[in-house]
């Protein structure tokens, strides 16, 4: 399953980038997203490029929303380990790359992740992967699994936009 989606910021991309690789904002989002620890296992720049990767853990899901054959996966909480990577090279356009893995479930979700500029400032756009590898029903998982993306990628959008409007002045 593949899909692509697409967030406009009145801030240009290096000030966008710039938050994105402050751990102070990184910290504020994941608290902002959902209960639970976060744990930062890797965090830094390194031969021009940033990469963080991020441990939390999240709430399990209801037996009733999952298919019959998927419910061995089901459990009370989840450790998702999500990383980022920026390639800080790049001159007006940004580009990145980034994985996410839920333990102990199938499923993959791989993302490119670019900043454009735009007129208003730019735009943060995601081409996003997932693959689940449990036989027969992969594809329905697959689609529930980008249901939850968009979801969690739309709220992180509404956070960026209050944290960017709350501490980084428009052409700062």
């Amino acid at each position: 399953m593949r899909f692509s989606l697409s967030h406009v910021y009145e801030h240009d991309a290096d000030t966008v980038l710039a938050v994105c690789m402050d751990r102070h904002y990184l910290e504020r989002k994941y608290h902002a997203m959902g209960p639970g620890p976060v744990e930062f296992i890797e965090f830094g720049e390194s031969q021009d490029r940033f990469r963080a990767t991020i441990q939390r853990e999240l709430p399990g899901i209801s037996h009733k929303d999952v298919p019959r054959i998927a419910r061995r996966f089901v459990r009370d909480s989840y450790t998702l380990v999500y990383t980022v990577e920026w390639d800080l090279e790049g001159a007006e356009e940004k580009s990145g790359r980034m994985n996410m893995h839920i333990q102990d479930v199938p499923v993959t979700i791989t993302g490119d992740l670019r900043l454009l500029p735009t007129e208003e400032g730019c735009a943060k756009a995601f081409d996003i992967q997932i693959h689940s590898g449990i036989p027969v029903i992969g594809s329905k998982v697959s689609n529930e699994a980008a249901k939850l993306v968009r979801r969690s990628l739309d709220k992180e959008y509404a956070f960026s936009r209050q944290y960017l409007r709350e501490h980084v002045r428009v052409g700062s």
